[in-house]
């Protein structure tokens, strides 16, 4: 029987009282390098190694995402993202392009 270890990072906002949580704790790093805060409207967060996107469809005010150069596989988290009018998913390992059609 095998497990799965899904590590959460945990982000603190002290100034807004929330905690964001994402399962890559590279994506963490890239939104906190960007302000940290769930109103954030563009992530600029190519070649940093992401591999997980849960947690992301917290960002629900992101208009603009760079994923470019990351291991990347499933979108479903980016299906919450309605106000997303960019998208940058190249060289990532993405197979069904499903969740961001529209």
């Amino acid at each position: 029987m095998s497990y799965t270890l899904v590590l959460w990072m945990v982000l603190s906002l002290a100034s807004a009282g929330q905690a964001l949580e994402f399962a890559d704790p590279n994506l963490a790093a890239a939104v906190q390098e960007s302000g940290g805060e769930a109103g954030l409207t563009q992530l600029a967060a190519g070649g940093r190694g992401i591999r997980e996107l849960g947690g992301i469809e917290q960002l629900a005010n992101l208009t603009l995402l760079v994923l470019a150069d990351n291991q990347v596989r499933d979108l479903r988290p980016l299906a919450a993202l309605s106000s997303l009018t960019m998208l940058d998913l190249a060289n990532n390992q993405v197979a069904d392009l499903s969740p961001v059609a529209g």
